[in-house]
């Protein structure tokens, strides 16, 4: 059953980290133990993913025009498979469907 009380909470919680990258975007974070895969040189096409969710949550248009505002510096990895690294593709999907 539908819970009310945990969907605002979850949506807080989404509204808390999208505030906390907004201020961030520029900024990489390491692998844990030398891990396979690099760290993700720009997370701007994960904060597009982040705003294309909050404008469906929301309906809230700022969202929309802040996700296609980045759109530009998506990185299209074309050949690479998806990992932390690599998720432009996600980014770009992410704006087609809106």
């Amino acid at each position: 059953p539908y819970d009310a009380a945990y969907a605002a909470l979850c949506q807080t919680h989404a509204l808390n980290a999208y505030n906390y990258a907004r201020t961030r975007l520029t900024q990489t974070a390491g692998t844990c133990f030398g891990g396979f895969y690099p760290a993700n040189r720009d997370s701007r096409d994960a904060f597009v993913c982040c705003c294309t969710e909050l404008f469906y949550l929301t309906g809230n248009t700022a969202y929309r025009t802040e996700a296609f505002g980045h759109e530009a510096a998506v990185n299209f990895n074309a050949g690479w498979a998806f990992d932390y690294a690599n998720n432009g593709e996600l980014g770009l999907y992410c704006l087609a469907q809106m």
